[in-house]
C-alpha cells in the first residue's frame, strides 16, 4: 500500500512541475470548486462523491501536464487505490483534513509558489496514507 501511495505522490509532483506554467486563475477556480464538492460529500458521508471530487481536484494539474504517459500511469495507480480511497473517505479519522490540505495547495498555486505547491501535494498524499494507516 505504501508503495502505491509513494508512487502517486511522486508522479503527481512531476505532473505539477510539468503543468505549473499552465495553471491559470480559471483552473485554480476549477480546483476550488472540486474541493467544495469534496467538503459537501464529506459532510454528507458519501465516500463515492468524495473520491470523485478528490480525483477531479488533482486531475486539473495532472491533465495540464500534457503528458499522456504520466496521465495513463497515474490513472492506473489511482484505480488500484480506489478501494482504499473509498474506505478512507468512509471510515478514516480526520477526513476533513483533506479539504484543508487542498486549500493549502490552492493557496500555493495562487501565490505562484511551485516549491510550496509541491510540498502541499506531497503532504496531502502522505497525510492521507497516514490517516488510513492509523485507522
Amino acid at each position: 500500500m505504501f508503495n502505491l501511495y509513494s508512487i502517486a505522490w511522486t508522479l503527481e509532483s512531476l505532473a505539477l512541475r510539468q503543468s505549473f506554467e499552465h495553471i491559470t486563475t480559471a483552473k485554480i477556480a476549477v480546483m476550488a470548486e472540486a474541493n467544495e464538492r469534496l467538503l459537501q460529500a464529506l459532510q454528507a458521508g458519501d465516500p463515492y462523491k468524495a473520491v470523485k471530487a478528490d480525483n477531479d481536484f488533482h486531475a486539473v494539474y495532472i491533465e495540464l501536464s500534457h503528458n499522456d504517459e504520466l496521465c495513463q500511469i497515474l490513472t492506473g495507480i489511482k484505480q488500484k487505490l480506489k478501494r482504499l480511497e473509498l474506505y478512507y473517505f468512509g471510515k478514516a479519522k480526520d477526513i476533513f483534513r483533506s479539504f484543508d490540505e487542498h486549500l493549502s495547495i490552492i493557496d500555493a498555486l495562487r501565490k505562484k509558489d511551485l516549491s510550496l505547491a509541491l510540498q502541499a501535494v506531497e503532504a496531502n498524499w502522505q497525510a492521507s496514507f497516514k490517516r488510513i494507516e492509523d485507522k
